[in-house]
């Protein structure tokens, strides 16, 4: 609950641009139009294709947000954003960076001589789950994943010429809690609320979101 009301501040900020249709500002210093850096990419999302980011296509984008959420009260909509951000933080690992260092030290042990390996097979060797790691080394580039051509159902990953990671993808710190929702917020919304589909119903010109939340 704490954690949760320490974002307080960030929820409000989607839920004034979606109940009133403004884009987050600086407001301040030498670039007071200065669009919120983390707010850009959302709205990014949902221009139609060929649609440059200009502030006054990302301002239509915004006015059209409202769409998503027709028929619910201003307090239903920051449950709903209070949703997405506790799902967000519950993908929250402070120990991951130990986490991918162990399963890149397991497939350099386990695997070194063979061409390609499943989760379930490196599993086998470790006390956590392996999937989402494996996922992320493939996303940097370090594996290259592809289904297996024997078990359709079963991703298979090979070593590629960047293996192994270096040692600056395996020490560090990892990301703060306070970062995190930021970067993953966005993802949530985008991802739980089928949001693909307004890309496919919008047209040039066309910003509105109205299926961007499937609440009602």
């Amino acid at each position: 609950m704490e954690v949760c009301q320490c974002f307080h501040p960030y929820l409000m900020k989607y839920l004034v641009m979606i109940c009133r249709g403004r884009i987050p500002v600086m407001g301040h210093g030498p670039n007071p139009a200065y669009i919120n850096k983390d707010v850009k990419p959302f709205l990014i999302y949902f221009l139609p294709k060929g649609e440059k980011p200009t502030s006054p296509n990302l301002a239509k984008v915004a006015r059209h947000l409202h769409l998503a959420f027709k028929g619910m009260e201003t307090e239903e909509i920051y449950d709903v954003l209070m949703e997405q951000l506790v799902s967000a933080l519950k993908g929250y690992d402070p120990n991951y960076k130990a986490k991918v260092k162990l399963v890149v030290e397991t497939i350099e042990e386990q695997f070194e001589k063979r061409k390609q390996f499943s989760a379930v097979e490196l599993n086998r060797y470790l006390d956590i789950d392996s999937h989402r790691y494996l996922r992320l080394l493939g996303r940097l580039g370090f594996l290259k994943q592809r289904k297996d051509k024997v078990e359709a159902k079963t991703t298979v990953y090979n070593h590629i010429a960047r293996w192994p990671p270096s040692r600056a993808v395996l020490q560090g710190s990892p990301i703060g809690i306070v970062y995190y929702p930021q970067k993953c917020f966005r993802s949530f919304q985008i991802e739980c609320n089928a949001a693909v589909k307004i890309r496919a119903q919008l047209k040039p010109g066309d910003s509105s979101a109205a299926v961007l939340l499937n609440r009602r």
